[in-house]
């Protein structure tokens, strides 16, 4: 029995122990099916994959899991410890959280940063489990790795990007506000405090825009029903921009601003970003523009007014001067026309004396009448200046021929001297050059006692693109201060009040000297020394001095040959038939005499409408016949301001008529206009009174013989055109 129990009891645990082994067989077997579907499922996973057992030691990886390590094979991982797939410092924490997994079961993701075979590195994100048996006990630990680096660059993009939202978010000037779908602020930057005076964010937000706002906006409306309006707009175009009244918390001050609302999602919700500026810096200057517009509006009004005002004071003063010129110039022609008269009869020296005495008188008020004329052409930038070829010895020889008798009256030698090589020719206005010199020269005599007067003349920098032509006058008179040099060119200056009485002047000549002088490409410069003399140099440009001869050593003034002289009046004779037009019974009388002393036969019109009536009765008209036509004339003598019929209207109508022979015109008005005018309406030439008798008979000759020439060739007449003014007023006897 015992036996039998014996038998019993072995053959039990040998059932046991097969039973053992059976179940361990199966286990094993499904264990290898299980990893063979955990191999399958791994090597399918685009993720890395791997199994260790529970020491940590890698069993399995599949071929994403050694391609992310940099291994060329899995059996370079198997065998191995998991935590030599990771850097040095993690793998302290790769341990404790392996641990904390089979002790609790947990479950978790967690980023580490993988060591590849090539020493690299790349962040990876582990998802780890626990592989149990059929009775839950812990057999292996599968980890699925993911390589994160591209999710680490964009994660590390957006970090930038927001911190570089949040730095221009934190940093702008501007107020930066986000709104709520309830049109509530639930977040501010820095300057939105500052600007609206507000503490901190929470005592900001959770308001609504018209809590910033006065009650009414300056268009009228209720602040909170237009910023509800403008919220709704920008939440159905997207965007919004409008100016804005915002009010301050801590003062209650308003200010204008401008405000742009921009509809955007935030955390899966629809925000309002509002941006608002304070523009009440730029709209006061706006303002001050406004109002600088306004006076400068004003200004340019006032000044048109002064203008318009000026333009009527220089007509008025321009029409004065012709005026004054005409009214004086008209008796100077009687008084220094008979003035010569009588001095060819008189032989008593009293009487001659007296004669003297008018005529000098009369040319110094007919000088300075021409001075104020000048003046007043120079400054409306009206005097013109003419560029002709001609020569500066020639020039400065007829200069000296002139101012010799001054200078001898008061016993002062007057002396030429050439320096250096000179200029043959050069091109510049010998007229007005001729009179900066008088005018200089003449100052330089006037002011002398003792001593000399002399004119040094050189060239200077022949060969820069200007070259300038410089005339010294150099005297010993009395000298001038600092202070009187000054105030020199002034017009109707002169050095001290005491000069005009003690010797004479307008204080005109040097002004107009000087603006001359700027006319013709110089200047002048003056340097004094009280009682013991001036200089004054005046210097004009030259124009072009290529292939212009220079000529050294030039004689002094006394062997200078000066200007060739024209015929005298005696000299010449007019043996022609002359019609005078002369309203002035005193000028006819005067003009009448002189041309019937040189030989012609003058026909007397009182009016320009006689006039008229005369001379086309020397030409054929309609129905006329040759020998009904009276004897022509060879010069009319037309003096234009006449009544009933001025001359400039007969001399049109006897143009347009086809009248042909020579009109000389005769005015009292001097001004360059007036000359233009006189050729505008026909006439051949223009002379101004007082009339130089000697210039009135030879222009009477160059007409008359002009047009006898055209006559006897048996040209037709050409028609008369209008033609520049090149005359200059008569200037008295200098």
């Amino acid at each position: 029995m015992e036996r039998l129990q014996d038998n019993n009891g072995e053959t039990a645990g040998a059932s046991a122990i097969a039973r053992n082994i059976a179940e361990n067989k199966r286990a094993e077997e499904c264990l290898r099916e299980s990893e063979e579907r955990y191999k399958g499922l791994a090597q399918a996973c685009p993720d890395g994959v791997m199994m260790s057992d529970l020491n940590g030691r890698l069993l399995f990886a599949s071929p994403q899991m050694w391609q992310l390590l940099g291994l060329a094979e899995s059996e370079e991982l198997v065998g191995g410890s998991v935590l030599e797939c990771v850097t040095e410092g993690d793998r302290q924490r790769l341990a404790a959280n392996l641990a904390d997994l089979l002790e609790k079961g947990v479950r978790r993701n967690t980023e580490y940063t993988a060591l590849r075979r090539d020493g690299t590195t790349l962040p990876v994100e582990t998802s780890t489990a626990v592989i149990r048996d059929a009775q839950g006990r812990p057999q292996a630990v599968m980890g699925i790795i993911r390589d994160i680096t591209d999710r680490k660059h964009a994660e590390m993009a957006l970090h930038r990007s927001e911190v570089k939202f949040r730095t221009l978010y934190d940093s702008t000037s501007d107020a930066v506000m986000l709104l709520d779908e309830n049109g509530l602020f639930f977040d501010c930057n820095r300057a939105a405090l500052q600007i609206f005076g507000s503490p901190d964010k929470t005592d900001f937000c959770n308001r609504h825009p018209a809590d910033l706002s006065p009650v009414k906006q300056p268009c009228g409306m209720d602040s909170r029903t237009l910023a509800n309006r403008q919220l709704a707009t920008a939440m159905e175009k997207g965007s919004n921009r409008f100016e804005w009244t915002h009010k301050r918390f801590d003062s209650g001050e308003v200010f204008a601003a401008e405000v742009l609302l921009n509809a955007l999602e935030l955390d899966g919700r629809q925000v309002v970003q509002a941006v608002v500026r304070d523009v009440s810096e730029r709209k006061q200057a706006e303002q001050q523009i406004k109002d600088y517009a306004s006076a400068l509006e004003r200004t340019n009004h006032e000044l048109r007014e002064l203008y318009e005002s000026a333009q009527a004071a220089t007509r008025a003063k321009s029409e004065f001067l012709a005026n004054m010129s005409h009214e004086i110039r008209t008796p100077m022609t009687s008084i220094l026309g008979y003035t010569d008269l009588l001095t060819a009869s008189l032989e008593k020296p009293e009487h001659l004396e007296a004669l003297e005495i008018i005529r000098r008188n009369g040319d110094h008020l007919l000088s300075i009448i021409n001075d104020i004329l000048d003046i007043s052409k120079i400054e409306a930038g009206k005097l013109q200046v003419e560029r002709i070829r001609c020569a500066p010895a020639a020039v400065l020889a007829d200069v000296v021929s002139l101012m010799r008798v001054r200078a001898s009256g008061k016993g002062i030698p007057l002396v030429l001297e050439f320096v250096g090589p000179f200029p043959e020719m050069i091109w510049t206005d010998p007229t007005r050059l001729r009179q900066i010199l008088v005018n200089l020269v003449g100052n330089a005599i006037k002011f002398t006692e003792t001593g000399e007067v002399r004119i040094v003349a050189r060239l200077i920098d022949p060969g820069a693109p200007a070259p300038k032509l410089v005339c010294e006058v150099v005297d010993t008179g009395i000298g001038m201060t600092p202070a009187q040099v000054e105030n020199l060119f002034e017009p109707f200056r002169q050095a001290d009040a005491s000069t005009t009485r003690q010797f004479g002047g307008s204080g005109l000549g040097l002004a107009i000297s000087k603006r001359l002088a700027k006319l013709l490409g110089g200047d002048i410069i003056v340097s004094s020394q009280q009682g013991k003399g001036s200089t004054f140099a005046a210097a004009i440009d030259t124009g072009p001095l290529a292939g212009v001869p220079l000529i050294d050593h030039l004689p002094e003034a006394t062997t200078v040959p000066a200007a060739p002289k024209s015929m005298t009046g005696a000299q010449l004779r007019l043996p022609y038939r002359i019609l005078l037009a002369e309203d002035g019974p005193d000028n006819r009388r005067l003009i009448s005499f002189l041309l019937k002393q040189a030989g012609a036969e003058v026909v007397i019109a009182e009016d320009g409408r006689k006039a008229l009536e005369l001379a086309s009765a020397t030409f054929p008209g309609r129905g006329q016949r040759y020998n009904d036509v009276a004897e022509p004339f060879d010069v009319i003598l037309m003096d234009m301001q006449m009544p009933i019929m001025d001359g400039y209207e007969a001399t049109r109508q006897l143009r347009a008529a086809g009248y042909a022979d020579p009109i000389l015109a005769l005015t009292a008005h001097a001004m360059a206009h007036d000359c233009q005018k006189c050729l505008d309406a026909g006439c051949d030439e223009h002379i101004s009174k007082p009339i130089d008798r000697v210039r009135l008979l030879a222009t009477i000759v160059r007409l008359a013989e002009k047009n006898r020439l055209r006559e006897n060739s048996g040209d037709d007449p050409a028609p008369v055109a209008p033609k520049p003014c090149t005359e200059q007023p008569s200037r008295g006897r200098e």
